[in-house]
């Protein structure tokens, strides 16, 4: 971010913008052109972070920062409601699942191209187990499999 801070102003703006209209059609309406006095009463939160990034003390930097921390904890948290399908899958059965053993399962169909990301994501926060096995007997091919925990 270092020398590129009116870069990423914008592009966390823009962000923001995205995440209020995500909201508002989450909460049933259409997004209107005045988003943010539309999003002030559905979402009071992040209405709060659009003010924080434009109107604040803080540096821009500061700001920034802020909602970018704000944004990777709520897409963390909604990641983890998402990808409850894909952990069910990984926990039932016994035998831990390859990578194209997923991507052909019918019921993650539509996460096939994002599973390699999501996989690495669940492992990453301990929502999943990475397990290496050995495919031959002189251990030169290895595959990785995932399992719930």
């Amino acid at each position: 971010m270092q020398g590129h801070i009116s870069d990423a102003y914008d592009n966390v703006l823009e962000a923001l913008q995205h995440w209020a209209k995500i909201v508002i059609i989450e909460a049933g309406f259409n997004p209107k052109t005045t988003v943010w006095n539309q999003l002030k009463s559905i979402n009071p939160g992040v209405y709060k972070l659009f003010e924080e990034l434009t109107s604040s003390h803080e540096t821009l930097t500061q700001r920034v920062q802020l909602v970018l921390l704000a944004s990777e904890f709520s897409v963390m948290n909604k990641m983890q409601r998402c990808c409850q399908m894909l952990l069910r899958v990984l926990s039932g059965r016994d035998v831990a699942w390859s990578l194209p053993e997923l991507q052909q399962n019918h019921l993650l169909s539509g996460v096939s191209v994002e599973l390699p990301m999501l996989l690495e994501w669940l492992v990453k926060k301990s929502l999943a187990k990475e397990i290496i096995y050995t495919i031959d007997e002189q251990m030169n091919e290895l595959e990785i499999r995932y399992t719930g925990v």
